[in-house]
């Protein structure tokens, strides 16, 4: 069986990027899968990872928003430029990290998992030259639902609230204030 491999961030990243990186791989595992954990801010599990995709070890990589952009084999050439191996980007925060990210890098095999399919119309608006090999989606708050139409309801109560935004020193920061970002998205994310 081929493996999974999982990214964590730790350093420099959101206080729960940690939890919720190695709670995914968590659920791989829970379900039999033979998960890597690839710490992202570590280079010998950066090349371990390069490996294992190289060596077709690996079914498919996992990560949150754009960890494995500027992860390079070569000036200019990111890791999954020419590698066969899908990489999934779950995508949280957006459309905030959409604006301030790159999910449009080089990568030939790029899926979005979306929280909210009304990021896609984002997506396609911020990246019109990128395509990406798939776009999924799941239920705000992970909880399923008996159809779409019932998970995706304005009428449905949610168990889960989110608010996206930065920390500093415990506080809320809204970053997207101090970016270039289109005015539109200015107003939405406020």
């Amino acid at each position: 069986m081929k493996k999974i491999i999982v990214y964590i961030l730790t350093a420099g990243k959101h206080p729960t990027m940690e939890r919720i990186s190695n709670e995914i791989a968590d659920a791989f595992e829970a379900l039999d899968n033979n998960v890597v954990r690839i710490y992202i801010e570590k280079q010998e599990d950066r090349q371990l990872a390069y490996d294992l995709m190289k060596n077709g070890e690996i079914e498919f990589s996992v990560g949150l928003n754009n960890c494995v952009y500027g992860i390079y084999t070569s000036p200019g050439e990111t890791m999954y430029k020419n590698l066969d191996t899908p990489y999934v980007s779950i995508l949280l925060d957006a459309p905030y990290n959409l604006t301030v990210d790159n999910i449009g890098f080089d990568c030939k095999n790029h899926f979005l998992c979306l929280l909210d399919k009304s990021h896609l119309g984002i997506v396609k608006k911020l990246y019109p030259h990128k395509k990406f090999y798939g776009e999924m989606f799941l239920p705000l708050g992970g909880i399923a639902g008996g159809n779409e139409d019932e998970v995706f309801s304005r009428d449905r109560p949610y168990d889960v609230v989110v608010s996206a935004s930065s920390f500093s020193s415990g506080n809320p920061v809204r970053f997207w204030h101090e970016d270039e970002a289109d005015k539109n998205f200015i107003r939405i994310l406020d």
